[in-house]
């Protein structure tokens, strides 16, 4: 007999797969990161259909498959939480894919995710892909960021410069490196 799981999660990426199914990728409060299929999601009659908006904070019940969860209700959390921008929504629901791949529940990066839903600059997406570098010890201590991030900028991380577009930018770029140091792809 399956165990069913209910748990709150960010629903970050979704894409179709098979004729009417979508595979939907998870963070969890309770579970960290989850795969899940949502069989038949993609007819017009699917019950899950119109609760599977990228980005959105929900409740989800799932419960182990062979190979992939499988998603068998979802609700809204908290009403419907895109109160950010779009664009940086995305742009940090994929960096956030890279850096955790695979994942048990951690409320440190639960934490990071809460301030996701408020993302509406791009100065905003800068702060909150450092505090996730942070968080997964992948920042370097605050002696070795020259190594990657110019003066300006380290001061800007360090709180102590004046944000503007070109510092955001070269966090930008810092933020990149220290990936690239790290071998993620």
């Amino acid at each position: 007999m399956s165990a069913y799981y209910s748990t709150d999660a960010w629903l970050l990426a979704a894409r179709n797969t098979g004729e009417a199914d979508r595979l939907i990728t998870f963070f969890t409060k309770e579970l960290g990161r989850v795969d899940a299929i949502a069989k038949g999601a993609r007819l017009a009659k699917a019950k899950l259909k119109g609760h599977l908006v990228l980005f959105a904070r929900l409740r989800i019940l799932v419960t182990r498959g062979k190979e992939f969860w499988r998603l068998l209700d979802a609700e809204y959390a908290n009403g419907l939480e895109l109160c950010g921008g779009l664009p940086y929504m995305q742009n940090f629901a994929q960096f956030f894919g890279r850096l955790v791949s695979h994942g048990l529940p951690d409320e440190s990066l639960w934490e990071v995710l809460s301030r996701f839903g408020g993302l509406d600059s791009h100065e905003k997406l800068v702060r909150l892909k450092l505090e996730l570098l942070a968080v997964l010890g992948l920042l370097p201590a605050s002696d070795e960021l020259g190594q990657f991030f110019s003066g300006d900028a380290v001061g800007y991380i360090a709180d102590t410069a004046i944000s503007n577009p070109e510092i955001v930018e070269e966090c930008e770029l810092g933020i990149e490196k220290i990936l690239i140091a790290n071998h993620v792809l």
